[in-house]
């Protein structure tokens, strides 16, 4: 695959399930949330661009891979309850996000860098030397 990067449909979406009021429950049942997150795709001479929203994930709860042209994006927000307090409700529930994309083959892997900077993950996907554009001198 050459010169586009290819989205991958990703099937861990779920939801919270309610508890079946009838048995004497009406909270949600526990379930680790996951989401796919919205990522808008760039462009340049020099290589691509993504920028992911993942609100609530901090730089160490966020893991970018690359394995065979495949780029991952994974992370995960964390709810803690405060120390002293106890959990009355809950509404705001531990979340995954997961991304997968298929890098072509221009990509250089090795100068591929992210950052993530209030949850919003920008990654630069340099392109090979080689296939960037060049002004060719003529002699004459």
């Amino acid at each position: 695959m050459t010169g586009t990067i290819t989205r991958q449909e990703d099937e861990s979406v779920r939801d919270r399930i309610p508890s079946n009021p009838a048995a004497g429950g009406s909270r949600l049942r526990e379930a680790r949330m996951h989401s796919t997150p919205a990522v808008d795709l760039g462009e340049s001479q020099d290589g691509f661009w993504l920028v992911a929203d993942m609100p609530g994930v901090e730089p160490k709860s966020l893991e970018v891979t690359v394995e065979r042209n495949v780029l991952t994006l994974e992370g995960q927000v964390r709810v803690d309850v405060p120390d002293g307090f106890e959990l009355a409700g809950r509404e705001y529930w531990p979340k995954q996000y997961r991304r997968v994309f298929v890098l072509p083959d221009i990509v250089q892997v090795e100068g591929i860098k992210a950052r993530i900077h209030h949850g919003v993950v920008v990654v630069s996907l340099p392109k090979r030397r080689a296939v960037q554009p060049r002004k060719i001198m003529i002699d004459g």
